[in-house]
């Protein structure tokens, strides 16, 4: 974002129990964390309501997608 501007609001979805996902979070982190705040992760598609965010970053596979269009 430009100097002053707000910075988007993302979430961090995706299948903590698919090999990899969980570390690829925790390296991708700090690059999206420069960019953007993170409102909310959830690896383990607990069912509550998500809050509102610009954007969603889902790892995984397929069916993460599928589940977190669900809950979203």
């Amino acid at each position: 974002p430009a100097k002053g501007a707000k910075r988007p609001s993302i979430l961090l979805l995706g299948s903590g129990e698919r090999q990899g996902v969980l570390e690829g979070a925790e390296e991708l982190r700090p690059i999206i964390e420069q960019h953007c705040h993170i409102t909310h992760e959830d690896f383990h598609y607990l069912p509550e309501p998500l809050p509102p965010a610009d954007f969603a970053l889902v790892l995984g596979g397929d069916g993460s997608i599928l589940r977190a269009a669900k809950l979203m």
